[in-house]
């Protein structure tokens, strides 16, 4: 199992057509692809967790680097994991309207990777995150 982490800059508004296709698309194609995620966004920024098996991971990471609607996509964090942080997530989405990530994790705008510690506290944010849509629904 593999888990990718990226950071990129959003070139679509939030409340978008294009910002609702890529939640619509990540839904139906991860499904397919056994990938789960959460992205999470930030002002202008996207953060996102990919998880499922090497190829699979590899793929969506290329489709991602051509995909129009953000850019500068770096690389923060690459893993082998035994065990995925969002299992029961085709692809959870929230925005810092919900809670802010600089808070948690400052350091995930000014690096090209994370510390296992920044990391840690990436995942267990987004996991909080995902655990009060859970509760909300």
């Amino acid at each position: 199992m593999h888990r990718v982490i990226y950071r990129s800059n959003a070139l679509i508004g939030e409340y978008t057509p294009g910002a609702l296709d890529i939640l619509a698309t990540s839904e139906r194609r991860n499904c397919e692809d056994g990938i789960t995620g959460f992205l999470h966004r930030e002002a202008d920024n996207f953060v996102q967790v990919i998880e499922g098996e090497g190829p699979a991971v590899a793929d969506l990471v290329m489709r991602l680097r051509a995909d129009r609607r953000h850019a500068g996509m770096t690389i923060l964090s690459e893993q082998t994991i035994s065990v995925r942080a969002f299992e029961s997530w085709d692809m959870a989405y929230a925005s810092n309207h919900q809670l802010s990530l600089s808070q948690t994790v400052p350091e995930i705008w000014g690096r090209s990777s994370l510390t296992h510690n920044a990391t840690d506290r990436l995942i267990a944010f987004l996991q909080d995150l995902a655990a009060r849509k859970l509760r909300a629904a």
